[in-house]
């Protein structure tokens, strides 16, 4: 998603740790982008745990683990999810 609304959300590691949300549309992708080189766990605030998905891209990349509640990143890495369908 390139356009819609940028809304940057709190983490726990706001030092280290860029967290935004892009929303168009009923969609929202979350990105979480770890600026150091030391892997980190990581939260972002107000948002749940269980209806987000990782999205997947192809190659060999320094993708991150686990939900915006408690997010592992490599140092240099990222996560990218997509909030699931409420109604499918």
């Amino acid at each position: 998603m390139t356009s819609g609304e940028l809304v940057w959300l709190e983490n726990s590691r706001k030092d280290e740790v860029v967290t935004f949300l892009r929303k168009k549309d009923g969609d929202e992708i979350l990105v979480a982008i770890n600026l150091s080189s030391r892997p980190l766990e990581v939260a972002v605030r107000g948002r749940e745990t269980t209806s987000w998905s990782s999205v997947n891209f192809p190659g060999d990349f320094k993708k991150g683990t686990g939900v915006p509640a408690k997010m592992q990143l490599p140092g240099f890495g990222w996560s990218v999810m997509q909030k699931k369908d409420a109604n499918p």
